[in-house]
């Protein structure tokens, strides 16, 4: 059982974990002199989840998304690119095109 609150004090009362989302950022500086800066978010539960579209198992990630900024040094964007690989329902993913806009 999770007892640490957000700033590592005890907390007062019992609690059980229910929801974890996970966000990673790389920078990466490319040959031509832009950078890419990715991203990826993952949210998982700690008990398996029947939803409409599909069953998740407890730690199996129920978003799955990815996102990669081109920029320069000005922090001008020159290209968005998402894909989501992991999702609850399948018009999750449909957004996806719409980051390079």
């Amino acid at each position: 059982m999770d007892k640490s609150d957000f700033s590592g004090q005890a907390a007062s009362v019992e609690r059980r974990p229910v929801h974890l989302r996970r966000i990673e950022c790389a920078g990466y500086e490319r040959a031509d002199g832009l950078f890419d800066i990715e991203a990826r978010l993952i949210d998982t539960k700690p008990e398996d989840l029947d939803l409409p579209e599909r069953h998740i198992s407890a730690g199996e990630p129920i978003h799955q998304m990815v996102l990669c900024l081109t920029v320069d040094r000005s922090f001008l964007i020159h290209a968005a690119v998402a894909r989501t690989i992991d999702s609850p329902y399948g018009v999750c993913g449909r957004i996806a095109a719409d980051y390079a806009r």
